[in-house]
């Protein structure tokens, strides 16, 4: 038997912080805040440190995606249009009018670009609260133009350091993308090679995170694949099919997973789930190879995930040999042989992406640059403002957050500057960070931010009445802006006691003495602005989610339904999995992320809902597992031979499809009633064809057998996602039309 061997834990932590930057990460925005601080400590220009740090934070914090050509390219626009908001808000300072004005236009622009992303978003709070640091006076054209340069320091700072790989590794940005599906698919089939009768429940949860996060890795992908390269040697073609292959090894796990549980309620079953579960954790690292051999490219990285995936192949072919050996039934050996089966699915999905990446290397060889063959960016940059705009309507969330943050920045600074409030920019610092576009996430935000800033504020003050020297605030403010990146996606709440720490640190530097009055101020303009943000998130324009849930579930239907309609197709039609099949999925997934999402948002909503919370988070439960069943139904398509033909599954599909849209209808047109599905008369059906395949092969001669016991294995594993779709489709019929609470005098279209 081939020995598989794991890797070193020093290469396992490599790996994990180029696919997931997260020491890495806190330690590049410590860098970038810290070094402008030091370089404007020693010119003696402590009051533009402000700029440039805060440039440097938000810029090295920004997470860019895209080839190294499009980074730069948003990085250096970013940076201007900041620069440009530093030295309007100096300019503008002097009057309260044009401070107002031009707070509340660049305060309403910086809420609607975070519909370009996650770097829009950042970009967009930058350029908001340099302007409101700059109104600060003197207000001069003089001190305009260095607050401009400043900015530019710290911006080309943070641009190098997210550029500085780019002359020694120029194809790296979209090799971790390649490499990111892959890894995480190694952890999907490693949490299966954990689980036992006792941790199965926290094994699930885990693997529907991993499989979350790897439906993000490929969309991740998307911005390599622009269809304006017309380069004859292009390498989008390898891009697209080594994700593809990633994401069928991710489906083939699921069905994997699906089938594991299934076999460990059978005692009969288990002298063999350890070999099983073996066979997982080569996958597993097989499949950690491959993510290897994407990032590194060499021969050697090559040849041990060849090793590897030949080592899983011994185990799998192990396996096989010991359930022909048993003394179990031959429908009960056929079982068992079916998930070994899609294990070998997965082992061809391993060698294709090997052989993608040759033909990759080879492409990369002639093209000489590789951000040639790759799209541009100025076109990334039109795609992502195409998207925006098209969210620039009334109904659109974007825009009345964009429009509910222009109103309240406005009411903030004429507060700040109308009343001449002490550190009274903390009003509106707060308001352009906790207001965000639904009401729960705002108010829960809200909550955190008070704390977080009392506690934050508190402790800063009283390190700043202390008589620390320059280098002793360098180091207060290097660890607090280290752990405040570390502990941003972990706790919102912690993450705030950094920040505030941070920038008391780089406000107050400059001043001579510090008493807990500053604390004091800076906590009364927290709480002001506080209220502000959750009184705006409330009265302006809100957009409640237990009202729009109605649509929302709807979507999610119609959209399994044409997803299971796509694979009833390719089922018919022995396509194989199609890129339709594809598509369908994303949308499907995408919806069923968007219900679930909305569930919780629903649930920090006040006052009584027009929907019953429980039944909508059953319902949005059950179609996020109606999604992945389809999702394992896939992995099956790739085996499903010209002679295999299963008109009941097909008939089965077609009827389920059904139930789903009139699902849909009753629910839309508030028809208050309950779905009766009628689905056994199909399941019967399927489970004759399945008798009849297995009496075909008992009585056909040996030669005609291993086809027949073929399409068996195929037939039980569709059967299988059967039953799991009906149980599926059966419960949310029975709850559909519980949905609504009538009696709330809420239910409006």
């Amino acid at each position: 038997m081939t020995k598989i061997s794991n890797p070193s834990p020093f290469r396992e932590f490599i790996r994990k912080e180029f696919l997931s930057p997260d020491i890495s990460r806190a330690l590049m925005v410590m860098l970038g805040v810290i070094v402008p601080v030091i370089y404007f400590q020693l010119a003696g220009r402590i009051e533009l440190a402000v700029f440039g740090s805060l440039t440097g934070q938000l810029v090295s914090s920004s997470k860019i995606r895209g080839t190294y050509p499009q980074r730069a390219f948003i990085l250096i626009m970013g940076v201007t249009l900041i620069a440009a908001a530093a030295f309007l808000g100096t300019i503008a300072g002097g009057n309260l009018i044009t401070a107002v004005l031009f707070m509340g236009i660049i305060a309403g622009l910086g809420g609607i670009s975070r519909g370009l992303g996650e770097h829009g978003q950042s970009l967009g709070i930058c350029a908001a609260l340099l302007f409101l640091f700059s109104l600060h006076g003197p207000n001069t054209t003089e001190l305009g133009l260095e607050r401009v340069q400043a900015v530019f320091i710290g911006g080309a700072w943070a641009s190098m350091l997210h550029l500085i790989l780019w002359p020694f590794r120029p194809d790296l940005p979209y090799l971790i993308a390649l490499a990111k599906p892959w890894e995480l698919g190694s952890d999907f089939v490693a949490k299966m090679a954990d689980v036992d009768h006792f941790n199965r429940d926290k094994i699930e949860s885990e693997v529907t995170q991993i499989e979350a996060n790897l439906r993000d890795a490929i969309n991740k992908v998307l911005p390599f694949l622009g269809k304006s390269d017309k380069n004859p040697v292009s390498i989008r073609r390898e891009i697209l099919k080594i994700a593809r292959s990633a994401s069928r090894f991710g489906v083939t796990a699921r069905a994997i997973h699906n089938d594991l549980e299934k076999l460990m309620r059978n005692p009969k079953y288990d002298f063999l789930i350890p070999s099983i579960q073996n066979a997982a954790r080569a996958l597993s690292i097989a499949a950690g190879s491959i993510s290897d051999r994407i990032l590194s490219g060499s021969k050697e990285d090559e040849n041990i995930t060849h090793l590897r995936i030949k080592g899983a192949e011994t185990l799998m072919n192990f396996i096989t040999k010991r359930i022909s050996q048993s003394d179990l039934k031959t429908s009960e050996r056929i079982e068992l042989q079916g998930i070994i089966n899609l294990m070998k699915s997965s082992i061809n999905y391993h060698y294709d992406a090997l052989k993608l990446m040759v033909r990759l290397e080879d492409k990369r060889k002639i093209i000489k640059d590789t951000g040639t063959g790759l799209i541009n960016p100025i076109y990334a940059l039109k795609r992502q403002w195409h998207n925006t705009r098209k969210e620039l309507h009334f109904a659109s969330q974007l825009l009345r957050h964009g429009l509910r943050l222009l109103l309240v920045a406005v009411i903030g600074i004429a507060l700040y500057k109308g009343f001449e409030i002490p550190r009274g920019y903390w009003i509106v610092l707060t308001v352009i960070i906790v207001l965000q576009p639904d009401f729960g996430t705002t108010r829960v935000r809200s909550w955190q931010r008070v704390s977080g800033t009392l506690i934050g504020a508190i402790f800063g003050t009283l390190m700043l009445a202390l008589p620390f020297n320059f280098g002793m605030l360098d180091i207060i403010i290097a660890i607090s802006v280290f752990l405040f990146s570390f502990y941003q996606s972990r706790n919102y709440g912690i993450s705030v006691v950094f920040v505030t720490i941070q920038l008391v640190a780089t406000l107050e530097m400059s001043e001579h003495s510090i008493d807990w009055h500053v604390a004091a101020h800076r906590l009364i303009a927290t709480l002001i602005g506080t209220i502000l943000s959750i009184s705006a998130a409330y009265l302006l324009w809100p957009s409640w989610e237990h009202i729009r849930f109605r649509a929302r579930i709807v979507k999610v239907l119609r959209a399994n339904k044409r997803y299971l309609l796509q694979i009833e197709h390719e089922l018919k039609e022995k396509q194989g999995l199609h890129m339709r099949v594809i598509g369908d999925r994303r949308k499907a997934e995408v919806e069923t992320i968007n219900a679930l999402d909305a569930i919780k948002r629903i649930e920090k909503e006040p006052g009584k809902k027009e929907i019953n919370i429980a039944i909508a988070n059953l319902l949005a439960f059950h179609n996020s597992k109606l999604t992945k069943e389809l999702n394992a139904f896939t992995a099956v398509l790739p085996r499903v031979i010209n002679n295999f033909d299963f008109p009941e599954a097909e008939a089965f599909m077609i009827e389920s499809s059904i139930i789903l849209e009139e699902m849909a209808i009753a629910i839309e047109t508030d028809a208050r009633v309950s779905i009766k599905p009628n689905l056994d008369l199909y399941l019967k059906k399927i489970e004759e064809h399945i008798l009849s395949l297995r009496e075909q092969s008992n009585k056909c001669v040996e030669n005609q057998r291993m086809l027949l016991e073929e399409q068996l294995i195929n037939a039980m594993l569709i059967r299988s996602i059967i039953d799991r779709i009906a149980a599926e489709i059966i419960a949310m019929c029975y709850l559909s039309g519980d949905l609504f609470d009538y009696s709330s005098g809420l239910n409006s279209h």
